[in-house]
């Protein structure tokens, strides 16, 4: 129960904060004139900019900006996807329960990004519903998003679209952003590799076994039970993917607005009514994702 309602309140504070800049905006746009809205009727309904044309938006950017951003986008979909799949963490299990209990190769566990995951649903033959939840949450942040996020990005960049969907589809990577965690299961990997078998210790001797294992360790000088995390060498790939997801992003959706504002020559009203209409544009395109 505490892991899900600490789901809960990251989501709920994650969507309460979209609700509030999205709010932000429609205050500000209320806040404009008429005079100073940016009027469409005049052009006999057809929208401001060119908006119905449709284009690639790196043929907007510089070249080389255009270019490097494909190519770093696409090397980071392919980082992100074999780092998930390699052993990038290995368990190592040692002490006087480990050689009563374990066999020789069950006492080093190598472990991936997908192995975690699987590993939460591997024991029972029909695993509990909250197994599954887990093991869902887990999917989505850490992998599922991420690669949607690159995703986006490069049909951004490269399918033609017209104005307004690519407004649209650069908001809705904005929120995939914020919800990609990908870094944040690089950074676990990291600390585990320094700090595990200090927690691990900790539980051992301070828990429901802590006396029979400090008596073992205090009378036979041996450990009771240890285990430590390793880093392996697939973990140098797994941190770069872990940057790149990182910061890439942000960048690429940088580049992106700069060259949707400098296409029209948008003014501050301009793009505050963009943004409104791109809202409804991103929720079509979230409704058409799940349909």
């Amino acid at each position: 129960l505490p892991f899900f309602m600490f789901v809960i309140a990251t989501v709920l504070s994650l969507v309460l904060g979209h609700v509030a800049t999205e709010f932000h905006h429609r205050a500000l746009l209320r806040a404009l004139s008429v005079d100073e809205r940016p009027a469409a009727a005049d052009l006999g309904g057809a929208p401001v900019g060119g908006k119905l044309s449709r284009h690639r938006l790196c043929e907007d950017l510089p070249e080389a900006s255009a270019r490097f951003s494909v190519i770093l986008l696409a090397l980071a979909f392919a980082a992100i996807l074999v780092g998930a799949c390699i052993t990038t963490l290995q368990m190592h299990v040692s002490g006087a329960l480990a050689d009563l209990l374990l066999s020789e190769d069950a006492r080093i566990l190598p472990y991936s990004l997908v192995g975690i995951g699987a590993f939460l649903t591997r024991g029972p033959e029909d695993p509990p519903l909250g197994l599954r939840a887990v093991q869902a949450i887990f999917f989505t942040f850490a992998l599922v998003i991420p690669l949607l996020l690159l995703s986006f990005l490069l049909c951004l960049l490269l399918v033609p679209l017209p104005r307004s969907r690519q407004r649209a589809l650069l908001k809705l990577c904005r929120i995939l952003d914020a919800w990609a965690a990908f870094d944040v299961f690089v950074i676990g990997v990291a600390v585990a590799n320094f700090e595990f078998g200090l927690l691990a210790n900790f539980l051992v001797y301070n828990d429901n076994i802590g006396y029979a294992c400090s008596w073992v360790r205090d009378n036979l000088a041996i450990e009771c039970l240890a285990i430590e995390c390793h880093a392996t060498p697939g973990f140098a790939l797994l941190a770069v993917a872990g940057l790149a997801s990182c910061f890439l992003p942000g960048k690429v959706c940088a580049l992106c607005q700069e060259a949707l504002a400098q296409q029209g020559g948008d003014t501050e009203e301009d793009l505050l009514s963009s943004d409104s209409e791109g809202t409804d544009e991103a929720e079509g395109l979230v409704a058409g994702l799940f349909r």
